[in-house]
């Protein structure tokens, strides 16, 4: 994979998902000088292909600064097997990540097949996926998306009730790699879809259903969410000096 980039080149490369999305027939949805979504359908089922670039806020010394923090990259199709799981890096599978997949009804998966030893796995049904990967392609297609290591490791698959995606931070990629990617993952949804369906079938919560209707709507309470919990932060940290200035 390409080495990071700086300055203009950080916006461009989002261009770089064109491509593969015009080939396939999929549409630009508009653009921002940092982003770039790209929609169709393909083969009958919808695909979004989206990439945006991130930044972070960094101190030095009283004065905040907005710094680079990579692009992220989304491939969203959709999928026929009404089932939840979660597939990254096994660094990534800590006690925080149980408790939030585990309210989305999906459990710590261990014991899965040996190529994929690298990586932390949630599923609703633990021994659907566990048959599933015992297809060689599909292991194959997982292996290729989500490697053991380079730039590609902090990858990360998960499926939700009506779709799959897969989703990366990194610094740079080439169109090729893009035209791959994409690829893989209709390939790998179209091997699910083939493989024995779940006994326990996973509907969508009452928010997917809000984002899939109006995902500006979503957006806009995500937003909101965030705003409130850091007021809720502020608050605390001014209680907590008031605590310290009386007690003191």
């Amino acid at each position: 994979m390409s080495n990071g980039a700086t300055g203009d080149a950080m916006n461009d490369l989002c261009l770089n998902i064109a491509p593969a999305c015009s080939e396939l027939g999929l549409t630009q949805q508009g653009s921002l000088r940092t982003s770039r979504t790209f929609k169709g359908a393909v083969e009958g089922r919808m695909v979004t292909v989206s990439c945006g670039r991130r930044s972070r806020s960094r101190y030095a010394g009283d004065v905040r600064l907005r710094v680079y923090d990579g692009h992220r990259l989304e491939i969203l199709v959709e999928s026929a097997v009404p089932t939840r799981l979660v597939l990254g890096d096994e660094r990534r599978g800590g006690v925080l990540a149980d408790s939030i997949n585990k309210k989305l009804g999906a459990e710590r998966v261990e014991g899965l097949a040996p190529s994929l030893q690298h990586l932390a796995v949630w599923a609703s049904e633990p021994d659907w996926i566990r048959r599933a990967v015992a297809d060689l392609e599909v292991s194959n297609l997982l292996l290729y998306l989500l490697p053991i290591q380079g730039p590609q490791a902090n990858a990360k698959v998960t499926m939700g009730p009506d779709m799959l995606s897969f989703h990366l931070k990194t610094t740079g990629f080439t169109p090729t790699e893009v035209d791959y990617w994409l690829e893989s993952v209709l390939r790998l949804v179209k091997a699910l879809e083939g493989a024995p369906a779940p006994t326990k079938v996973e509907q969508l919560n009452r928010v997917e259903k809000m984002g899939r209707k109006n995902p500006y709507q979503m957006v806009g309470l995500l937003f909101g969410a965030v705003i409130f919990a850091g007021f809720i932060f502020i608050a605390v940290l001014v209680g907590l000096a008031v605590l310290a200035t009386t007690l003191s």
